[in-house]
């Protein structure tokens, strides 16, 4: 199945879901800090249906309310899902697949802008790294 990749979109597929691929991405992944998100990646050679899956967590001690954690997680998703194309790019021409968790280890509810200009440093960085 080819993958558009111009298309602003968030499917399932690309969501990290498997517990035996989350361990591997935590135990022997690299990170880097772009405040006030972690990322981190780790390439796989599994072949995917995209070139990167994703999750995105929200720590409960520092949040408490479900209410706060997903409003943060959906804005943390939607700036993935709009500032993602050129990360795609590079891994399509590169051929290669990586996993990708986002932490969000700010304090304070955040601004949308706040959470935008951390994913786009973020992911040019990540691409450097890749």
């Amino acid at each position: 199945m080819p993958v558009n990749l111009s298309a602003h979109t968030f499917t399932k597929q690309e969501k990290l879901c498997s517990p035996k691929q989350l361990d591997v991405l935590f135990e022997k992944g690299k990170s880097f800090y772009q405040t006030p998100v972690r990322f981190v990646f780790f390439e796989t050679e599994q072949l995917q249906p995209f070139p990167v899956q994703i999750v995105v967590s929200v720590s409960k001690r520092n949040f408490k309310k479900a209410v706060d954690r997903n409003r943060i997680k959906r804005l943390i998703r939607e700036n993935y899902r709009l500032n993602k194309s050129n990360l795609y790019q590079h891994l399509h021409l590169k051929n290669k697949n990586i996993l990708l968790a986002i932490t969000f280890i700010g304090k304070d509810l955040p601004e949308f802008a706040i959470i935008e200009t951390s994913i786009i440093k973020g992911l040019q960085k990540l691409i450097t790294l890749v």
